[in-house]
């Protein structure tokens, strides 16, 4: 029975997935109603409140939840349940991406560039890692750091590079002579 449960808890965890798959797969082309996503966004809350006994999920449970608040617009919930997903898991990226893009978003700047900090930590061959991080010590006036962290997300995925040009996370820096001298490296 206890097995039983185990691939129960595992397909409801997949379908929550599934909808906030749904949900991003197509965003950067195709906008979702928002009355489609908020809808879905609930649909992930429900799928995931009909399990009882999160053994073992517990940290991809929370996580989940985080990110259906974010879809919802409300980053306050959200980065609570983010914040207890990384207590279960403290490695987990994207746990950490999410955490810091709602920091952000809430104006906490230094709590998105502390968490990031951790995450290129944990893993420093992470290209996004890098570059988010790169974007929040921009917010903060930090050119060194996120020249520093721009370069070495460009070293491992040259891809970034045409991203730079319409992140307005980088306005504050991008006429420095520092920051045109990182994008100017061939990688």
């Amino acid at each position: 029975m206890a097995n039983h449960d185990r691939i129960k808890r595992r397909q409801l965890i997949r379908e929550a997935e599934g909808y906030l798959d749904l949900m991003s797969v197509f965003e950067d082309r195709w906008k979702l109603d928002p009355e489609l996503a908020e809808k879905m966004a609930h649909r992930v809350l429900e799928t995931l409140d009909q399990i009882d006994q999160p053994q073992g999920f517990k940290g991809e449970i929370l996580y989940l939840k985080g990110q259906a608040f974010r879809a919802l617009g409300r980053l306050i919930e959200a980065a609570d349940f983010l914040e207890q997903s990384r207590e279960s898991n403290p490695e987990s990226l994207p746990a950490i991406l999410a955490l810091a893009w709602c920091y952000k978003r809430l104006n906490r700047i230094a709590m998105a560039i502390e968490i990031m900090r951790e995450g290129v930590q944990f893993d420093s061959e992470s290209a996004i890692a890098h570059y988010n991080l790169a974007c929040y010590l921009a917010l903060d006036s930090n050119l060194k750091e996120s020249v520093h962290h721009l370069a070495i997300a460009l070293e491992i995925d040259p891809h970034f590079r045409t991203l730079v040009a319409n992140e307005p996370d980088f306005d504050s820096i991008r006429h420095t002579k520092e920051f045109q001298a990182a994008l100017s490296v061939i990688v």
